[in-house]
């Protein structure tokens, strides 16, 4: 697969994902004052609504394999450097791989929602920095498990992400600002 597919086989992929799209908007929007030429792209990006959003999202992946090869290395590569940053975004593009889609999107849409689930440690120290930044809470619940044959802890599910090893229970909150 050359570079560029790559690159726009990335960008489809973080839109597919819940909060995608918005995490595109917010780094394209970022990303626009940085990278010459891309305050048009990204104002009509930026622009995209509710059903509408993924397939005119789609169209503009589409569109930017138009680009040259290095304005679209260097749009994926603003876009990887924005997102590292912990935001309620990126939370939702973790969230999305640990918990799956439809709980990921329960949990930011329903006030006072939590999910008790088994954590990876792995998964744990990365979901640190957004604990540091009051993105969200988990709380220790005591629950240990071997994870990797979707084994259940009372009503702890196990994570997506990484389901192997040994894990234990949290109660995952996003906390609403």
């Amino acid at each position: 697969m050359s570079e560029r597919e790559k690159n726009l086989k990335l960008l489809n992929d973080m839109s597919e994902k819940p909060g995608g799209g918005q995490a595109l908007r917010v780094a394209l929007h970022s990303a626009s004052s940085l990278i010459p030429g891309l305050s048009g792209l990204a104002a009509g990006t930026i622009s995209l609504q509710a059903e509408k959003e993924q397939q005119a999202f789609n169209d503009t992946i589409v569109g930017w394999s138009n680009l040259a090869d290095d304005e679209l290395s260097s749009i994926s590569s603003k876009l990887r450097e924005l997102t590292k940053e912990p935001s309620e975004a990126s939370l939702a593009l973790l969230l999305g791989q640990i918990l799956g889609d439809q709980l990921s999107i329960s949990l930011f849409q329903n006030e006072g929602a939590s999910v008790p689930v088994i954590l990876n440690a792995n998964t744990v120290a990365e979901l640190e920095p957004y604990i540091e930044r009051n993105f969200i809470k988990i709380e220790p619940t005591g629950s240990i498990c071997s994870m990797g044959a979707g084994n259940r802890v009372g009503n702890h599910i196990e994570e997506l992400k990484r389901p192997y090893g040994q894990g234990s229970g949290f109660i995952v909150s996003v906390i609403k600002k």
